[in-house]
């Protein structure tokens, strides 16, 4: 058979499976941020599963095959494990710590912030362990390892690279400059990047990252940053312990934010207006205040996390004369940290 007519077998082949996609539940299973990667490892596989299948090594070339309708799919694929191959000792054992090695650039960034070296590295590690396995073609299984050895240090390259991401603020991104002692890189875009790989070298542009990227690089430090402080007042009726109608609204928005907040801390603080005894108003406010704490306390907030103060009519939102009955005073102020 021509190589002309065996790459249109292989090609056949492949189009057959990749239609196979149709049949895997949506794409969405991997990280939004791996995305880049997941497809330049789709072509990665396409093209080894095409030249198995010119060899007429059909088992390899489904394989191959396989797990770029994965990838392309948007599904995570792990390199193979050479101990789920039949390998000699030593084979495995070396096998064994490349994937090491290459699972902790995966991880460590390489699929977000070198997605095409790392989806070569991935790629060639598994043409590595297949031709190893194989363990007659010496020529292929150096070419494997060594286009490995050659990407993975691309990879891990831009993994170990000083990142700077801009983020956006309630107002905006801002702006900012990277310096470092070979140049100066300005980002003012949202997620604008930069990246250096040593302080004498000149910060690269990296492009705008994705939110998602940005959560996959740093979710862990981004999740450890406290949600800012924010205060809310519910207002009672005149005389007792009932929250106002629209009080009431701003009761679940309190207990919808507190259960955002990973640790929550807070300040109950009662007030009154000025209709009535300045001792009396005291331990209205007060009374108002454990009121609210209680409240807090249903929604699993200890109780050492609330503390609760009451200022009676010394402190009023509208300032008035003695006696004035001002509805805007009947309040409790919650303060969320």
């Amino acid at each position: 058979m021509s190589r002309a007519a065996r790459r249109s077998i292989s090609g056949l082949l492949l189009a057959a499976l990749l239609a196979g996609c149709q049949a895997l539940p949506p794409a969405g299973q991997a990280e939004e941020g791996d995305r880049e990667f997941l497809s330049a490892l789709a072509t990665r596989y396409e093209a080894l599963g095409a030249s198995e299948a010119e060899q007429y090594d059909w088992p390899d070339s489904w394989w191959y095959a396989r797990r770029a309708v994965r990838a392309s799919a948007g599904y995570p694929v792990e390199p193979v494990d050479p101990a789920t191959r039949a390998l000699s000792g030593p084979a495995r054992e070396n096998l064994g710590s490349a994937r090491a090695d290459l699972l902790g650039v995966l991880d460590g960034g390489g699929r977000i912030l070198a997605p095409e070296p790392s989806a070569r590295a991935q790629a060639a590690f598994d043409c590595w362990v297949e031709q190893q396995e194989e363990g007659w073609q010496t020529a292929d299984i150096e070419q494997c390892r060594s286009e490995f050895v050659q990407a993975l240090g691309e990879a891990r390259l831009a993994a170990r690279s000083e990142l700077v991401v801009l983020l956006p603020g309630e107002n905006g991104a801002g702006a900012v400059a990277v310096q470092t002692r070979g140049g100066r890189q300005a980002l003012d875009r949202p997620y604008a990047a930069s990246a250096s790989s040593s302080p004498d070298a000149v910060p690269a542009d990296r492009g705008d990252l994705s939110p998602a990227a940005v959560s996959g690089l740093f979710g862990d430090a981004l999740n450890a940053v406290p949600q800012a402080p924010v205060s809310f007042i519910l207002q009672f009726e005149a005389g007792g312990q009932d929250l106002t109608d629209a009080s009431k609204q701003v009761l679940l928005d309190l207990t919808a934010d507190i259960r955002r907040r990973r640790v929550p801390d807070l300040t109950v603080i009662g007030h009154t207006d000025r209709a009535g005894a300045a001792p009396s108003n005291e331990r209205l406010a007060r009374s108002r205040a454990e009121t609210v704490a209680r409240l807090i306390e249903a929604e699993g907030v200890p109780a050492s996390a609330i503390d609760v103060k009451s200022f009676g009519e010394t402190d009023p939102l509208v300032r008035t004369a003695d006696g004035v009955a001002e509805p805007r005073n009947r309040r409790v102020e919650v303060m969320v940290r």
